[in-house]
C-alpha cells in the first residue's frame, strides 16, 4: 500500500510538470508567431530550392553555415525573400 501511495504522488507529480511544460510550450508558440509580419511572404523550402535552383542538401547546407537565415513556426521552416535577396546579393557561394 506504501508504495502504491508513494507511486501515485510521482505520477501527480509528473503529471503537473508535464501540465507546466505544455503551457510554457504554447506561450513560447505565441511569441514566436507574434514576432512574424502579418501579410508578408514567406517561403518554405520548396519554394526556396525552386528560386535558387538547389537540391535539399544544398539548402541543409546553407541554412548550417548560416547563410541563409530561417524560421521554425510549428514545426516547419520558412524563409523571408530579402534573406534569399540578400544571399544572391553577396554572392555567397551556394554550391
Amino acid at each position: 500500500m506504501y508504495l502504491l501511495k508513494k507511486l501515485i504522488i510521482a505520477v501527480v507529480r509528473i503529471d503537473t510538470t508535464l501540465c507546466q511544460i505544455h503551457n510554457l510550450l504554447i506561450v513560447y508558440q505565441q511569441q514566436q508567431l507574434s514576432h512574424l509580419p502579418v501579410g508578408d511572404v514567406w517561403y518554405d523550402k520548396q519554394d526556396v530550392m525552386q528560386k535558387l535552383h538547389i537540391s535539399e542538401s544544398t539548402l541543409l547546407r546553407l541554412r548550417r553555415q548560416g547563410k541563409l537565415p530561417y524560421f521554425r513556426i510549428k514545426g516547419k521552416i520558412y524563409y523571408r525573400p530579402a534573406d534569399l535577396d540578400e544571399l544572391l546579393d553577396k554572392g555567397a557561394s551556394i554550391v
